[in-house]
C-alpha cells in the first residue's frame, strides 16, 4: 500500500512498521521531517523513538486506524507513560507534532494537536540547607 505525502506517493517498503497502516502514516511523517523539512538525525531518531512507543501503545489497544484515534486515547497514552518528566515533555511534543502532520493530510478531522495539553515543569529555586550566622 502507498502513503500519499503532499500529492506524493511514499512507498511502503519504506515503512518502519510494515503491515500497519499506523506505522505507514508514521513512516510518511518520519519522511517528510527528514526530506520536506530537514531536520537533524536526533530529531528524527527522538521522532522516531517517541512515536513507536505510541504505535506500540495503539498494537497492544487493538487501534489499527487513525480514524480510531482520539482524544481519551492520546491522554490515557499520556498518563500511561512511565518516564521522567523530561522525556514526557519530549512525548508529548511528538505526538503533537504528528497528530499536526496527521490533520495537514487531511488522515484525520480533528486538530487534536492543540487538544493535547502542554506540560510545564516549573523549576522551583533550591532554598540554602544550612543558615549562615547572619541568618
Amino acid at each position: 500500500m502507498n502513503y500519499r505525502l503532499f500529492g506524493k506517493d511514499v512507498v511502503q517498503s519504506l515503512s518502519l512498521y510494515p503491515g500497519t497502516p499506523i506505522g505507514g502514516i508514521i513512516t510518511s511523517f518520519i519522511y517528510y521531517k527528514r526530506v520536506e523539512e530537514r531536520v537533524s538525525r536526533s530529531s528524527i531518531s527522538y521522532y522516531e523513538r517517541n512515536l513507536s512507543r505510541f504505535l506500540g501503545y495503539c498494537n497492544t489497544k487493538g487501534i489499527t486506524s487513525i480514524k480510531e484515534i482520539n482524544l481519551a486515547i492520546l491522554l490515557q497514552f499520556i498518563n500511561e507513560v512511565d518516564c521522567n518528566k523530561t522525556l514526557i515533555v519530549m512525548i508529548i511534543s511528538s505526538l503533537r507534532t504528528f497528530m499536526n502532520y496527521v490533520f495537514e493530510q487531511q488522515l484525520s478531522e480533528v486538530d487534536y494537536s492543540i487538544k493535547i495539553p502542554k506540560y510545564r515543569s516549573i523549576v522551583q529555586p533550591k532554598l540554602p540547607s544550612t543558615y549562615t550566622q547572619q541568618e
